[in-house]
Order: structure tokens, then C-alpha cells, then sequence
């Protein structure tokens, strides 16, 4: 049976690839029966979302941030190229950081080995990894933790034809798309002292709610 989030089975949304975003992004993508991912973006460092993502702890809202590897030349350099630095053990900072912000949340223990999976030390004998195998990975996790039915293809190489679908490739583009949805609101660990913080990493969603996460996005499309 079709996600009950689907609104255009047979159309294609393109969209940037983004590592662990907030749960609009998935919403948005949700409604299309295809998407394709691009990484083949040019570099720029101002654009935060292809290594930094928001989580709540304590304090309420934090940012977690991937070092990368800034290319030599920044002309004609592309995100897909962009390295993940191993600078300051960046990985193990980052699982404390999810544990602390997560641990006690009613999903965090059934998650947390695949999500910590995710943030293993990028830096191995044959060589660093790249920043889009990173987001790929959390994308194709959160997808599944998520049900979506979208076929997503991804996209590295900047030959690879990405038309014939709805961009959204451009930040304004994508938040405006993001807005024009229903605001996603569900029950977060710390609401009663923080109040609810919005436009948090998915990772947010997921670890509070588990399987239920889809229930919070706006339904379109239900089978009789």
C-alpha cells in the first residue's frame, strides 16, 4: 500500500543533499514518488547545511558541525568532492553530544547503534571519507526509519542529467516549499523546561518518536 504521505506518485522532486535536516525536508520529499539528491553542488562555504545540523540538549538548541577538508581551489569545486576532516575527533564528540541530548529519550537505546554507525571515525587506512558518503548514509537510514516510498537517486557527478522535476536545489526554493507545509509539531523530551524548538535535525524527531515520526507529517494521499 502507498505511504498515505504521497500526493504525486509519478512526479520527481530535486532536491540538496543536506545531512540529517529537519523533518520538513522529508515531508516535502515525501509527497513525490521520486527524488533525486544532489551533492554535485558548487562549494561554497556559507551553506552550513551540507555538514552542520541542530540537535536539543540541556540547554536547548545545539549544532553539531563535521569538519571538512576545504579544497585547495574553491573555484569549480564541487560538495561531492569535499572531504570530512579528522580534526579534534570530531566523531566521538558528536556521539557524547546525540547521548547526552538523547539518552534519555523513549527511542534512543533502540536507535542509537545505527545512528552512532553513522559517525565512526571517517578516517581509515584507505583513505578519509567523503562528506557525500556521510549524508548518504544518514539519508538512506532516516528514509527507512521513516517508510517513505520515495525512490531516491543520488547524485555526484555533475554530468549527471537532474532535470525533468521540481527543483529545489536553491535554499530559498526549498525553504519556501518546507514552509508551505503544516508546521511539524510532536512531544519532545525536554518541552516542559525548553517549550518546543522547532526546525531541529530529524534525528530530533526520530529519537523522540521512533515509529511513530511519520505520523507527524501532513497526510495528502489516503487509499480507500
Amino acid at each position: 500500500m502507498p505511504s498515505p504521505l504521497l500526493k504525486y506518485p509519478e512526479a520527481t522532486v530535486v532536491l540538496p543533499a543536506w545531512i540529517c535536516p529537519p523533518a520538513a525536508y522529508y515531508a516535502v520529499m515525501a509527497r513525490f514518488g521520486h527524488a533525486k539528491v544532489v551533492s554535485a553542488l558548487p562549494f561554497n562555504k556559507r551553506i552550513k547545511s551540507f555538514h552542520r545540523f541542530d540537535i536539543a540538549d540541556v540547554n536547548g538548541r545545539q549544532q553539531i558541525t563535521i569538519p571538512i577538508v576545504k579544497p585547495e581551489h574553491t573555484h569549480g569545486a564541487l560538495w561531492s568532492d569535499i572531504l570530512v576532516s579528522s580534526h579534534n575527533s570530531w566523531w566521538n564528540i558528536a556521539r557524547t553530544a546525540l547521548a547526552s541530548a538523547y539518552g534519555r529519550t523513549p527511542f534512543y537505546e533502540f536507535l542509537a547503534d545505527e545512528v552512532n554507525a553513522m559517525l565512526d571515525n571517517p578516517v581509515t587506512p584507505a583513505g578519509t571519507t567523503s562528506l557525500h558518503d556521510i549524508s548518504e548514509g544518514f539519508d538512506r537510514l532516516t528514509r527507512r526509519l521513516l517508510q517513505l516510498d520515495t525512490e531516491v537517486e543520488y547524485i555526484s557527478d555533475p554530468s549527471e542529467n537532474i532535470s525533468g522535476g521540481l527543483d529545489l536545489t536553491r535554499p530559498e526554493a526549498l525553504e519556501k516549499a518546507m514552509n508551505e507545509l503544516p508546521a511539524i509539531v510532536y512531544r519532545q523530551v525536554r518541552q516542559q523546561s525548553l517549550g518546543f524548538i522547532s526546525g531541529l535535525s530529524i534525528l530530533d524527531l526520530i529519537f523522540n518518536l521512533g515509529h511513530e515520526a511519520p505520523l507527524c507529517f501532513p497526510i495528502f494521499h489516503q487509499q480507500d
